[in-house]
């Protein structure tokens, strides 16, 4: 895996959620990701608005700070926590 991929973990911590850029979700969620949101699987950014929109409306203030990334292979894990 590429700097590039283990960096994507902390980007989109960043870039979606402290800095609130909604736009980012499609820039860096693949088309064919699948959202799961309280029980109901959505895919891509499209599926991924409303559980966002919530958030974001609920929680305007909210902060993540990233942790920790493991990576194995293709796949990567981002451990943080968040506060408001």
């Amino acid at each position: 895996m590429t700097e590039y991929e283990r960096n994507l973990g902390r980007r989109w911590f960043e870039e979606v959620w402290n800095k609130g850029r909604r736009e980012a979700i499609a820039e860096m969620l693949a088309p064919g990701a699948v959202v799961h949101d309280v029980g109901i699987d959505t895919s891509g950014a499209e599926g991924f608005y409303p559980f966002y929109d919530r958030l974001r409306a609920t929680l305007s203030d909210i902060h993540v700070e990233v942790e920790d990334t493991i990576v194995e292979g293709e796949k990567i894990c981002v451990r943080w926590s968040w506060s408001c």
